[in-house]
């Protein structure tokens, strides 16, 4: 009954991308072996990798990123290009120069300076 209700509020047109990651996520974690990203996949008639990705940014993309992607504030090209630069370990130059390149510098919800302060 979970499966079907996720199921059809991912055929809304106006899904947000962060809602909808959010709902995969939900829905593999009802049954990872039932709800497989291959039967994610077929059952939405989309691609693994469009799955895989929505994923990702559940697993990986921090708290600002979510709330910035659930509220238009950034692209879903954008939270990849984020969720892809935390891979590394930590919060290095390479992220923080994504993040402003996102954001600007001075509205962006990371705005920091190197040393990790807040920027004024």
């Amino acid at each position: 009954m979970v499966a079907l209700a996720l199921f059809e509020n991912l055929a809304r047109v106006d899904v947000n991308p962060m809602e909808e990651a959010e709902a995969l996520a939900q829905l593999h974690a009802l049954d990872g072996t039932r709800w497989s990203v291959k039967e994610i996949a077929r059952r939405l008639g989309r691609t693994e990798r469009f799955v895989q990705q929505r994923l990702a940014l559940t697993a990986k993309l921090d708290d600002t990123g979510k709330t910035a992607l659930r509220a238009g504030q950034i692209t879903f090209s954008q939270a990849r290009a984020l969720e892809t630069a935390a891979r590394t370990a930590g919060k290095d130059d390479r992220q923080i120069d994504i993040e402003d390149a996102i954001y600007g510098r001075s509205s962006s919800p990371y705005a920091a300076d190197r040393t990790g302060t807040a920027a004024s």
